[in-house]
């Protein structure tokens, strides 16, 4: 792939149209180009979990994170599963997760005795944000 990238960048030239400089690709950039997108269609096309407040953030919060699990158990089940199913979550669950409850606990929402304990702990919260 890289190959054909740089023979469209090799072949790429600007010219003057009376108004505006245009990008002209030179016939064997043209072809590497035709390649690139040959190549792309075949590319099976990936399922992205691009918002995780859409895609987790309405499971109930002993879904996100079960009792009795570490977070990185459960990010990495959601990793998985996703995997699994041929898709793909860009950004980091675990890192999500937290932040999502963080999110709960400085607005006044219930978190589960077991996260609030593990946020205690980490230092993600303190029980001054309770007052």
């Amino acid at each position: 792939m890289q190959k054909l990238l740089q023979r469209v960048y090799d072949g790429l030239d600007e010219v003057w149209d009376g108004n505006n400089y245009r990008g002209v690709l030179n016939d064997d950039a043209q072809d590497a180009e035709g390649d690139i997108r040959n190549i792309l269609e075949e590319v099976e096309q990936a399922v992205v979990w691009e918002d995780l407040d859409q895609d987790l953030g309405e499971l109930p919060d002993d879904q996100l994170w079960p009792e009795g699990k570490f977070l990185s158990d459960a990010a990495n089940a959601f990793d998985k599963a996703a995997q699994d199913s041929g898709e793909y979550i860009p950004e980091d669950v675990g890192e999500w997760i937290i932040k999502h409850f963080v999110w709960k606990w400085e607005n006044g929402k219930k978190i589960p005795s077991w996260v609030e304990g593990e946020l205690l702990a980490s230092g993600d919260i303190s029980t001054r944000d309770s007052d």
